[in-house]
């Protein structure tokens, strides 16, 4: 079964219905607790017994800050954020995520992929070798993105039918502004317009990194990612996208793709990730 897109209605029932944590003890639960000893039995002892309980409370709920839960995101970043793991100064990185310049970047990535027609995320456009649009609406399995390619490279696609929109396929043209992963000059170019808190385009990430090791190594294929983040939705999104263009700025073109690849590997999505890790 094919992977629908990440649009907002689906995503937000998705949100609104998923499980809340266990709770902690409540108040009168812990007091309740305190009350078992006998009157009788002296202050000292029901004060130390008191204190025993809550300690045994605190420690089975609760894990100090500074010590990372095993497979949380913060667990794989030895170095604490995802910028310094992958060599990032962190002074600069700061600053630039502070000044927030990249902002209007990724408003106009956003905006202009709204002109086109995208509605949702991940969607990927497919630039054949002979120019055609080809689409990739969702988180396709890997054999169904493999399809898409290898018409691509046949020579002999024609520009497809927007699913979004009814109308014929449309796509700003891939600049030296763009990210690419890959030869610049591939014979075949892939865009996907991503939001890195969306969970299709976490698992979409995976699924493309698996199915360039094969397509990439040659030449014949290249990978744009654009921002689109849903921001109704996700409002970490637009931090997390300019954060990607800060490593783009002090690292280049290799430091981008490989902070996107560790930010998507760690985040829970849905808003879940510590803005703190970036």
């Amino acid at each position: 079964m094919e992977e629908k897109k990440h649009e907002h209605k689906s995503v937000t029932r998705e949100v609104a219905t998923k499980p809340e944590s266990d709770a902690q003890p409540s108040e009168k639960s812990v007091s309740h607790v305190a009350e078992g000893p006998s009157i009788m039995v002296p202050a000292a002892i029901v004060i130390a017994g008191i204190l025993i309980s809550g300690a045994i409370i605190w420690s089975g709920s609760r894990t100090p800050a500074s010590v990372p839960v095993p497979g949380s995101p913060a667990a794989e970043l030895k170095k604490g954020t995802i910028s310094e793991e992958i060599g990032l100064n962190k002074k600069k990185f700061a600053e630039c995520l502070e000044s927030r310049r990249y902002q209007p970047v990724v408003q106009a990535m956003l905006d202009a992929a709204i002109k086109n027609g995208v509605q949702g995320t991940p969607f990927s456009v497919v630039i054949a070798k002979n120019g055609a649009l080809l689409e990739i609406n969702g988180a396709q399995p890997a054999e169904e993105i493999k399809k898409v390619i290898d018409l691509a490279l046949s020579g002999q696609a024609t520009t497809v039918v927007s699913s979004n929109t009814g109308k014929p396929l449309t796509e700003d043209p891939v600049t030296e502004k763009d990210h690419i992963f890959g030869n610049k000059d591939a014979d075949v170019k892939i865009i996907t317009h991503s939001d890195f808190e969306c969970p299709f385009c976490k698992r979409f990430h995976a699924t493309m990194e698996e199915v360039l090791k094969e397509y990439a190594k040659d030449g014949k294929v290249a990978w744009i990612i654009r921002h689109f983040p849903l921001t109704s939705i996700h409002d970490k999104a637009p931090f997390e996208a300019e954060a990607a263009e800060c490593a783009n700025e002090i690292g280049g073109n290799d430091k981008f793709w490989e902070y996107v690849s560790l930010l998507e590997k760690i985040t829970p999505a849905n808003n879940g990730l510590d803005p703190a890790l970036l």
